[in-house]
């Protein structure tokens, strides 16, 4: 079986286009670059905040104040999305005295990780504001062996996360969740608004990473394990201001945390354990440590980070030049009525460039940014608190790029599996580059550069691990 062929890159041109106004009055076109179209997938979305694909294609999405996970499916035949109209799950968040949810700060969904495994066990990680008393959350959900698009009743409390008592206003919560390379949860925190010495201390939750297993248990391994105490030995590193988004590296493994701190609140760290990345000083504790990059170009639409997503290496669904950015959204500035995104080169060179401005279709602004299992850019559009959000798509113009059997390979670009050289079969010529894939990626890809890593995911979960051994062995055993 020989693999398919590679599409022929669209032409990309960073000219931008001249900004335009639709006739309705406050309502923004996105300004994207020549060769580039956006769609409307997804609407009628009360206040979403954060999104994710699922491994098995599925298109997550987080309706903050509500409390509601949603998820949405595609039609490959039509390529339409169609809303599921039946949460897959909701939370316990404040409230009103009628039981209405209700804004209260930073309430609400923050964040959500699927589990590796989610294929097999359907885990969902999920971080929120509980109500009464009102702290941060993060649980563990599973899928209905019944019905997968929904939750089985409960959830499984891995982490409390109370407020420092008088000094967090409940703001400023963070809340990314993100699986590492390590298999354990890796969960971020904001400094509660006030910041100051919370966030500068081991004994407060506010301004932290945290890093714990899947199940709840604290590796003892963490850098501050034998100096903090009870869950506080989770904290892996501190010294955040508003970090609720992060990604990591497909290839390296290296976790991004995206901060709504410094120069246009658009700081990025490259996480390490004890780091501390200095909101509101450097006290001492850990290691002081400098962001990787901010993503700011300068302009008042690159404000406020609120998601980043590192564009594959290994298909050109997207403009070549496009290959391995960082591709980063905006919400804006305080009272400016677009976002934007940006991309950034490489993970070793991180010069910021416009790629979509004006972003504001009704007020909705970029809350996250992701790429999808296709290769085309998704981002969630919100006013933070409206009832009408959206997803949008971002597409090369004429791609009909598609992913029908949901492994985030695009299928124009899916190769066969377990061919590791590259030679259009599986024999014992393999064993040696699957071997190199599985234990050290950077290197696969710089022995097999015309090669696809992605080729060992035989279970199809869109990571690289012991799990997909079982399939590699059978193919050559056939």
């Amino acid at each position: 079986m020989h693999r398919s062929p590679r599409p022929h890159a669209t032409v990309f041109s960073i000219a931008i286009l001249t900004i335009s106004l639709q006739a309705s009055v406050g309502v923004a076109q996105t300004v994207l670059p020549s060769g580039f179209e956006e769609r409307t997938i997804v609407s009628g979305l009360q206040d979403p905040a954060t999104m994710a694909f699922a491994p098995d294609g599925r298109l997550f999405i987080g309706e903050r104040i509500q409390g509601r996970l949603r998820v949405a499916v595609r039609d490959h035949g039509t390529n339409t999305w169609t809303l599921l109209p039946t949460p897959f799950a909701t939370f316990d968040v404040p409230t009103d005295g009628n039981g209405t949810p209700m804004r209260h700060r930073s309430s609400g969904i923050r964040g959500f990780a699927f589990d590796p495994d989610f294929l097999t066990n359907g885990y969902v990680y999920v971080f929120y504001m509980k109500d009464q008393p009102r702290h941060n959350r993060v649980v563990r959900i599973q899928a209905s062996a019944a019905d997968p698009n929904v939750a089985d009743v409960g959830e499984t409390v891995l982490l409390d996360m109370p407020f420092a008592a008088g000094d967090s206003s409940g703001s400023h919560t963070g809340g990314a969740v993100i699986f590492g390379d390590d298999g354990m949860v890796y969960i971020t925190t904001g400094d509660g608004w006030n910041g100051g010495a919370n966030v500068q201390s081991l004994s407060t939750f506010t301004g932290k990473v945290y890093r714990i297993a899947p199940d709840g248990s604290i590796p003892a391994d963490n850098p501050f394990y034998n100096t903090a105490t009870g869950d506080l030995r989770a904290i892996y590193a501190l010294g955040l201001r508003n970090p609720y988004s992060a990604s990591r590296h497909p290839i390296t493994g290296q976790i991004y945390i995206n901060d709504v701190a410094g120069s246009g609140k658009t700081a990025i760290y490259e996480l390490a354990a004890a780091a501390n990345y200095g909101h509101d000083g450097y006290n001492g504790i850990g290691t002081d440590t400098d962001a990787w990059a901010f993503s700011t170009d300068g302009g008042s639409d690159a404000r406020v980070i609120s998601g980043g997503v590192w564009v594959p290496v290994d298909c050109d669904v997207l403009p070549p030049e496009m290959a391995g950015n960082y591709v980063v959204s905006h919400f804006g500035s305080n009272g400016n009525a677009t976002g934007s995104i940006s991309t950034m080169v490489s993970n070793e060179i991180s010069t910021v460039s416009d790629f979509a401005t004006n972003i504001g279709d009704g007020g909705r602004k970029p809350l996250y940014v992701t790429v999808g299992p296709e290769g085309h850019l998704y981002y969630l559009g919100s006013n933070y608190e409206n009832a009408d959000g959206r997803v949008y798509e971002i597409y090369p113009t004429g791609s009909t790029s598609s992913d029908t059997n949901n492994n985030f390979i695009p299928d124009a670009c899916d190769g066969l599996l377990g061919d590791l050289n590259c030679d259009g079969i599986v024999n014992a010529a393999d064993i040696a580059p699957f071997t190199l894939a599985l234990t050290d990626a950077a290197a696969y890809a710089a022995t097999y550069a015309t090669c696809d890593a992605m080729w060992v995911d035989y279970s199809g979960d869109a990571l690289l691990g012991v799990e997909d051994v079982a399939g590699f062995v059978a193919d050559l055993l056939q």
